[in-house]
């Protein structure tokens, strides 16, 4: 996985941690990539969370003495996670990249997470991060990244597995060697460890706060994130397809009109 960030002046990018959202911004200190300045706000309910973001974000703006249009590109969180909370997120950015004509980047939520637990650049280690999370209707969201010689790759992409399957796909890992150290976290990651001792070696830790998941992703993540024009952002969807993107609504409206 290798990092570029086609992106030059201020970067604005859209967390979603657990229980709050979060934004943040870089670039808009000359001299200084990694200097981010971010803002945090408990989870909006469904209904309200595009308008608790647009505000978050015009707050975050203020307070750097920035406007809108000095927003060169914007980064967002994609998903895998709750379906609202990730379409907010989607909507919002892709609104912000559509309104100012500025590219979008969607990162995957899992490598966002791998990122924040891992040593900034520079640091040696290297590391495996296992990540579980519930997914409701009997599912775990699950995946595997290794940073080896700062560079990152996906052991198990994120994917949408069964409940009770889940012990036996990550059974199937290589063995990491003495050399890397194993992180495993995630909302659903005791409830497997406890169910296999084959587990119990890896070292468990909470996920990121709100805050330092906005800082990595506008920092870090960013140069990971797959970056395009707004038409194209959408989140990460695992299970059946919910959502058409445009050409595929475009198609769908055509095939209608053929048909009266």
């Amino acid at each position: 996985m290798t990092e570029r960030l086609p992106v030059a002046g201020v970067l604005l990018g859209i967390a979603l941690a657990d229980d709050a959202v979060a934004v943040a911004v870089n670039g808009h200190r000359p001299g200084d990539s990694f200097a981010a300045d971010a803002a945090v706000a408990a989870d909006p309910a469904e209904n309200g969370l595009r308008d608790g973001l647009l505000g978050l974000i015009e707050s975050l703006l203020d307070g750097c003495g920035l406007r809108r249009r000095d927003i060169s590109g914007v980064v967002f969180e994609a998903g895998p996670g709750g379906f609202s909370r990730v379409r907010a997120g989607c909507a919002v950015a892709q609104g912000l990249g559509w309104g100012l004509d500025i590219p979008v980047g969607a990162v995957d939520s899992h490598f966002l997470r791998a990122l924040c637990l891992s040593p900034g650049a520079g640091s040696g280690g290297d590391l495996r991060v296992i990540i579980v999370r519930d997914a409701r209707m009997g599912h775990r969201f699950v995946s595997v990244h290794e940073c080896r010689a700062g560079q990152w790759s996906a052991t198990l992409p994120v994917r949408s597995i069964p409940t009770d399957e889940v012990a036996a796909a990550l059974s199937l890992l290589p063995e990491p060697g003495s050399a890397i150290q194993v992180i495993a976290t995630g909302d659903a990651i005791d409830e497997l460890i406890a169910s296999d001792r084959e587990f119990g070696s890896w070292r468990r830790t909470a996920a990121a706060d709100p805050v330092d998941q906005a800082v990595t992703l506008v920092t870090r993540a960013a140069g990971y994130a797959t970056w395009g024009p707004a038409r194209d952002a959408r989140p990460l969807y695992l299970r059946d397809k919910i959502a058409l993107d445009l050409d595929e609504q475009a198609a769908l409206r055509a095939s209608r009109t053929l048909a009266q």
